[in-house]
């Protein structure tokens, strides 16, 4: 519960190492509700998304991402997986 952003996303991210994507989306979900303008956790949520087969969430979170005027590090992660996706930038 008093788990940072960075908390929360390095949580999830070892979730994914782990192969528990079901247990990183939570992770990331809620750090998506509790910083819905962080262009970060979105993008974080759809590589989760992603990596669970979850292509449509996927695509939501890294174009809400894109939306949020990412770092460039963050725009360029979302990018590219949305390209890996189909998606047209």
């Amino acid at each position: 519960e008093q788990a940072n952003v960075g908390q929360l996303n390095f949580l999830g991210y070892q979730l994914i190492g782990q192969g528990d994507f079901k247990k990183a989306i939570e992770f990331f979900l809620l750090n998506v509700k509790r910083n819905p303008k962080n262009a970060n956790v979105h993008d974080s949520l759809g590589e989760a998304y992603k990596a669970n087969g979850e292509n449509k969430l996927a695509i939501k979170s890294f174009q809400k991402a894109l939306s949020l005027n990412p770092t460039p590090n963050v725009k360029a992660n979302s990018i590219k997986n949305l390209k890996e996706m189909g998606e047209k930038i």
